[in-house]
C-alpha cells in the first residue's frame, strides 16, 4: 500500500533505504537488476528505476555501466563519493588529494558547545583528532583538521589505529570498515576566519590571514550522528569545491 505522504517510487526508495539499514545488503553489495527488484517490489521497472536514479543522486548508490547498482562504499568508491563532498582541491592541477598527518589524539570531556552540537552532556567523554592537510612532499600546512567522535561509539579506537587508517586511506572509511558506520549525508557550514599565529607560521603567511573554516556534521543512513569536525583551509593555493545538493 502506498502511503499518503508518498509516491509509489519513494515507497520503494524508503524500502531499499530499508534493506540496507538491515543489512540484506551491505557496503560494496550489487543490488539485483532492475526487473529483479520490480518483481521483488510488485511495481513496474520504471518506478525501480526512478528510485535508483533518486538513491544514487543522494550517494546511497552508485550505479556502473554494464556492472550494476552497488551500495556505496567509501573503501571501494572514495574517488566517487568525494565528488559529491564540499571539498578544497588544490589550484594545482597535479595536486588532487592533500595529504594527513596526526598530531594530535586525546580524550576529552567536551566543552559545552561541542556537546550541545553532538548531542551529548559535558561529561561524556569524547575523542580528539587533530591532523594538518599538506600537499605534495612541502611541509606547508593548507588545512587544520579537528574531528570529534563520541567514546561510546568507537570502542577500542587508539591513536595508531586512527595513524594507520590515515595511511592511503580516510577516517570515512575507518567509519565503514571497523565500525560499520556509512556516512551518507553531511551537514556543512562555512564562515571567514583568521588564522592564529600558529596557524599562519606552519601555512607560510603573515598575520591576520584570512582563511575559510568548515564545520561537518556527518550522518550515517539511519541518521545517527556520527562526527563533528571542524576544517581551516587557507586558500592561497586551494579552492573551495561546492557539491550541487540533491535536495
Amino acid at each position: 500500500m502506498v502511503s499518503a505522504h508518498h509516491t509509489l517510487f519513494e515507497e520503494v526508495q524508503n524500502q531499499i533505504v530499508g534493506n540496507i539499514q538491515s543489512g540484506v545488503w551491505k557496503q560494496g553489495d550489487v543490488l539485483p537488476n532492475e526487473l529483479e527488484l520490480a518483481d521483488y517490489y510488485h511495481v513496474s521497472q520504471g518506478t525501480v528505476r526512478r528510485a535508483l536514479r533518486e538513491l544514487e543522486n543522494h550517494g546511497v548508490l552508485i550505479r556502473r555501466q554494464g556492472k550494476g547498482t552497488y551500495v556505496a562504499s567509501f573503501k571501494q568508491n572514495l574517488a566517487t563519493l568525494r565528488h559529491r563532498m564540499n571539498w578544497f582541491l588544490p589550484d594545482d592541477p597535479k595536486h588532487y588529494d592533500p595529504h594527513s598527518r596526526l598530531v594530535l589524539f586525546e580524550s576529552v570531556m567536551p566543552p559545552i558547545k561541542i556537546a550541545r552540537l553532538m548531542k551529548c552532556d559535558d561529561v561524556e567523554p569524547l575523542f580528539h583528532i587533530r591532523r594538518e592537510l599538506y600537499y605534495g612532499e612541502g611541509k606547508t600546512v593548507v588545512g587544520f583538521d579537528d574531528t570529534y567522535l563520541r567514546q561510546r561509539d568507537f570502542p577500542g579506537l587508539t591513536e595508531e589505529v586512527v595513524r594507520q587508517a590515515l595511511v592511503g586511506g580516510s577516517l570515512y572509511i575507518l567509519y565503514e570498515e571497523r565500525y560499520g558506520y556509512f556516512i551518507s549525508r553531511m551537514d556543512d557550514t562555512a564562515k571567514a576566519v583568521l588564522l592564529n599565529p600558529i596557524q599562519a607560521e606552519k601555512a607560510g603567511v603573515t598575520v591576520p590571514w584570512p582563511a575559510i573554516s568548515l564545520r561537518r556534521l556527518s550522518y550515517t543512513l539511519e541518521d545517527k550522528l556520527i562526527e563533528l569536525r571542524y576544517i581551516v583551509n587557507v586558500t592561497v593555493n586551494q579552492h573551495l569545491k561546492l557539491r550541487l545538493s540533491a535536495d
